[in-house]
């Protein structure tokens, strides 16, 4: 039911399901409360639509969530501190809503969460050092909110398989910590537009799996959520960072191609409104016409001459 045009508030959510996608909808109002049902959700998407108010306390009570998407919302208020209850949790997307106050300590509990998306939005405070227990973390966006206090070095010392870190856009503020340098899997490191100072540590150079081109950098539109239930299903996958490149380059050649053409098309048509402007002119004015003829006729006769000359030179 995703990518259609549902309009209207969502009164309750339905039951026997094991994957609720309303993604990419108009769909208004609150997340409805589940009013004692006994939800057995696996996957919840509802993204991309119009919900407003509070998340629901409610959804605590749906232990067998493995995948939260409520990004690309008007949701607001604090992020519950219950939400460390969904102790299956792999994969939790707030992101793109206007939700307030700290980063729940709680979070710290999910111990299978793989993915963490909360960038832009207006969380506060310090990041907790509970979250060094996520160590199955490999991406963990937090740009774009009102962070502060120094880069967490715990990160670099728990976090080690973290493939994305976004920390741009908030208000950290110190040198970048030396424990980042063992995040030897990292590939896309953003903190960017933050109060650090100080010197990139050397050992940056060393990080076997940053990515250099800046072509490679999909992650940012990357769709994490997909490619982390496939992975878990021993599906091999194809990230998007790696087609990206060959569609950049694909693209690339094609645009070459059709400057070639273009610039044949453009040489052609400028050839032939040239020839029929100075046929038009000769005409139209015999001025012109007269002058060109002569033209024509002297340099036919020159040629004439010269060829003669040369006759003549070799006669001799």
């Amino acid at each position: 039911m995703k990518s259609n045009k549902f309009e209207g508030s969502l009164d309750a959510f339905p039951s026997n399901v094991k994957r609720l996608d309303l993604s990419d909808n108009l769909l208004s109002g609150e997340l409805p409360k589940t009013n004692g049902t006994n939800l057995t959700f696996t996957f919840v998407y509802l993204s991309k639509n119009r919900f407003t108010g509070n998340i629901p306390a409610d959804l605590c009570k749906v232990p067998s969530i493995k995948v939260l998407d409520l990004s690309q919302n008007k949701l607001s208020g604090r992020l519950p501190e219950c939400l460390g209850n969904l102790i299956y949790l792999e994969a939790l997307d707030i992101s793109n809503n206007t939700i307030t106050g700290l980063v729940p300590s709680s979070l710290g509990s999910l111990i299978y969460l793989r993915t963490l998306h909360l960038h832009n939005n207006r969380f506060e405070g310090n990041l907790l050092h509970s979250l060094k227990n996520l160590t199955p973390l490999f991406t963990m966006d937090m740009g774009f909110n009102f962070l502060v206090g120094d880069l967490p070095f715990w990160i670099g010392e728990s976090l080690l398989n973290l493939r994305f870190l976004n920390l741009q856009s908030n208000n950290f503020t110190g040198k970048i910590p030396l424990q980042f340098c063992q995040l030897n899997a990292l590939q896309h490191l953003n903190l960017a537009q933050n109060n650090i100072f100080g010197t990139i540590p050397p050992c940056f150079a060393n990080l076997s799996g940053m990515i250099t081109n800046e072509a490679d950098r999909a992650y940012e539109t990357y769709d994490y959520v997909e490619n982390i239930l496939a992975s878990m299903k021993g599906i091999q996958l194809i990230c998007k960072e790696d087609s990206s490149s060959y569609n950049h380059v694909g693209k690339v050649e094609a645009q070459d191609e059709d400057e070639d053409f273009w610039l044949y098309i453009v040489m052609g048509i400028g050839f032939v409104v040239g020839f029929i402007g100075l046929l038009g002119s000769l005409h139209f004015i015999r001025s012109w016409r007269v002058a060109y003829f002569e033209m024509l006729e002297n340099f036919y006769t020159s040629i004439l001459v010269n060829l003669a000359c040369l006759r003549r030179t070799c006669v001799s």
